[in-house]
């Protein structure tokens, strides 16, 4: 069962690291076209 449960953990954690790379992709395109979803921290 534990090896089940390691397999669980491990595809969660495929999962959220995809997410994590597709949301920061999309914000920087979003910032690219010129809609950024905040203030820009540095004015360029």
């Amino acid at each position: 069962m534990g090896r089940y449960r390691n397999r669980r953990v491990t595809t969660l954690a495929a999962i959220l690291g995809t997410v994590v790379v597709l949301a920061l992709n999309l914000i920087l395109l979003l910032q690219a076209a010129g809609i950024s979803p905040w203030p820009p921290f540095h004015a360029a």
